[in-house]
C-alpha cells in the first residue's frame, strides 16, 4: 500500500510541475541535439576546500552557491527571467572501488531530481543550498 501511495504522490507532484522552458531548454520534451559545451580551468580541490572553510561554508554549499550564481548570471545575460531549473542527477548507493580495474559499468543507478533555485546573491545562494 505504501508503494502505491508514494508513487501516486510522486506522479501528482511531477505532473503539477511546469516544464522547464528557458534559454537552455527551449522545448517541452526534447533538446535540440546541438552540443553547447566548454572546458573550464582546473581548480585545486585543496584550495577550494580551504576557501570554503575560511568562508564558513561546507564544500558542497560553496559549489552549489557558485553554480546557482553563475547560472543566474547566464540566464540574465540571455534575458531569461527563470528563477529555478530542474536537474536530473545519476545516483547510486554502490561503494566507489579503490582501484580503477575494479570498477564495473552497469545500470545499477537511479535518477535523483532536484529543483534548483537560481539566485544572484552568492551568500544567499550558499545559505539556500
Amino acid at each position: 500500500m505504501t508503494f502505491f501511495y508514494a508513487a501516486s504522490v510522486t506522479l501528482k507532484h511531477y505532473f503539477k510541475k511546469k516544464y522547464d522552458r528557458n534559454c537552455i531548454k527551449k522545448h517541452k520534451h526534447y533538446m535540440t541535439g546541438k552540443y553547447n559545451a566548454a572546458n573550464s580551468i582546473e581548480i585545486s580541490m585543496k584550495k577550494a576546500k580551504a576557501k570554503s572553510k575560511q568562508l564558513g561554508y561546507t564544500f558542497n554549499d560553496l559549489v552549489l552557491g557558485i553554480l546557482s550564481k553563475v547560472l543566474k548570471e547566464y540566464f540574465v545575460s540571455k534575458e531569461d527571467k527563470t528563477d529555478s531549473i530542474t536537474l536530473s542527477l545519476p545516483f547510486t548507493l554502490q561503494t566507489i572501488p579503490r582501484n580503477v580495474k575494479d570498477y564495473v559499468y552497469h545500470n545499477n543507478f537511479s535518477i535523483l531530481t532536484i529543483y534548483f533555485k537560481l539566485i544572484d546573491n552568492f551568500d544567499e545562494a550558499v545559505k539556500s543550498g
